[in-house]
């Protein structure tokens, strides 16, 4: 989960794998926080957030944010065996 602070109607999320060659844009959400539901355990990943409002058909856009580099790790207990 990210979470940033900031004053935008809209926040772009940007993400680079380990295999990709740059940032691609993930998700558009309203609030402060992201929870990366496609991250998978073990990956390093790579996250930017940039502040965007819509002007009727134009875009005005903040200044990225730092990229966060960080490597989702699997801390949860297995499933209780059964039978």
């Amino acid at each position: 989960q990210l979470q940033w602070s900031g004053d935008a109607p809209l926040y772009r999320v940007l993400r680079q794998g380990e295999d990709e060659p740059e940032l691609q844009p993930v998700a558009e959400v309203k609030t402060k926080t992201y929870y990366d539901k496609t991250a998978e355990f073990g990956k390093p990943y790579r996250y930017q957030v940039t502040g965007i409002q819509k002007l009727d058909s134009r875009l005005a856009t903040s200044d990225p944010s730092a990229i966060v580099s960080l490597t989702p790790i699997d801390r949860f207990a297995p499933a209780v065996p059964r039978g």
